[in-house]
């Protein structure tokens, strides 16, 4: 049983790209597969864009004051949340011009031995194009750092440290919605307090650098947010108002995901979380040495990082973890789309596995 279980991991989880660059921690990614394209943001205070074909930086995106610290690609749309308080959307067309990488599918025939972490080649960043993008429009209401975004083909919600979040016309480029969350958190139970300070909470708890509002992910008219208090919210984004607060976690909210029947959570509190929606309840906790920095779900597995060099990979239906091991500093973001999964680290490198 044990040799089966390794050669289910090393045939299934190929680490098979390193992209090299940045000079400062990774702090967030997204890649469109089918164009080829990765968008990275760093401690370096650049956004850069790759060719996944030739594992090597095409340019660099130019028009934020000060670090990028969420960010989402979106056939060619990139939108940008950075800590000088604006959001930014960019067209990346002119980065579409290399063939579709090779997909999944072409790992089946690839064995294990050859494809290993310890003997796959790292591919450099020899030549970095001269060539920089300008964005083409800018979201300016945000008072401070925005932390999170998420968006669709018609609307973007954004989180920020100045404890809202905004509802936008991707169109027309205006707030149509601001929530308070602050009000929300003093509000939604008993035991909130009118003097509960995000400041003390950051330096008293965890962080200077953990967010006020840590994630968010909406679909249709449904939004759910996970702020630092520890609470998850379902809000609905035609009245602006909470209809569901979700406590259980002891810490910041990190990371969040859901789909028609569940969220998925990591906290600041070392776990993460599985709620199934329409109870209210949790079905699954999973615990770890580390806070949770980020993770990504779907029917068959739970992907999540924790201030670790590895990254957790957690079967759903057999119940089991396995470790994916590359990286040599701890891991910060993740991105998992159509079996390919992106990481970035404090290790300055963003790496691309087959999973």
């Amino acid at each position: 049983m044990q040799a089966h279980s390794l050669f289910f991991f090393c045939f299934f989880f190929v680490f098979y790209q390193s992209l090299r660059g940045h000079e400062g921690g990774i702090l967030c990614v997204d890649f469109d597969h089918s164009k080829g394209t990765l968008v990275s943001s760093s401690l370096d205070d650049t956004i850069r864009v790759w060719d996944l074909r030739h594992g090597l930086c095409s340019g660099q995106l130019e028009g934020h004051a000060n670090l990028v610290r969420c960010l989402q690609l979106d056939d060619m749309r990139l939108l940008t949340g950075s800590d000088d308080g604006t959001i930014k959307q960019w067209d990346l067309s002119c980065f579409s011009s290399a063939p579709t990488p090779a997909t999944t599918d072409s790992f089946s025939d690839i064995s294990s031995p050859q494809r290993s972490p310890s003997t796959s080649p790292d591919l450099n960043d020899d030549t970095v194009s001269s060539r920089t993008v300008s964005y083409v429009s800018s979201f300016d209401d945000h008072q401070r750092e925005v932390t999170t975004i998420d968006a669709d083909s018609t609307n973007m919600v954004s989180g920020s440290n100045d404890k809202t979040m905004k509802l936008w016309d991707l169109e027309t480029q205006k707030c149509v919605l601001t929530m308070d969350v602050m009000w929300a958190s003093q509000n939604s139970n008993s035991n909130s307090s009118s003097t509960w300070s995000f400041d003390n909470f950051k330096m008293n708890f965890f962080e200077s650098s953990i967010d006020y509002v840590g994630a968010l992910q909406f679909w249709n008219f449904a939004l759910a947010s996970g702020t630092v208090d520890g609470k998850l919210r379902m809000w609905d984004l035609r009245t602006g108002q909470v209809h569901r607060t979700l406590p259980g976690h002891n810490g910041a909210i990190t990371a969040l995901q859901f789909d028609d029947i569940h969220l998925v959570s990591g906290s600041a509190d070392k776990t993460v979380r599985v709620w199934d929606l329409r109870t209210g309840s949790v079905s699954d906790t999973l615990s770890f040495s580390g806070p949770v920095s980020s993770l990504q779900f779907n029917a068959g597995k739970i992907i999540s990082s924790s201030n670790t060099t590895d990254i957790d990979v957690y079967n759903r239906t057999s119940f089991q973890h396995t470790k994916l091991s590359g990286h040599t500093e701890p891991v910060n973001t993740l991105q998992y789309k159509n079996n390919t999964l992106a990481s970035g680290g404090k290790d300055k490198i963003v790496k691309i596995w087959a999973v």
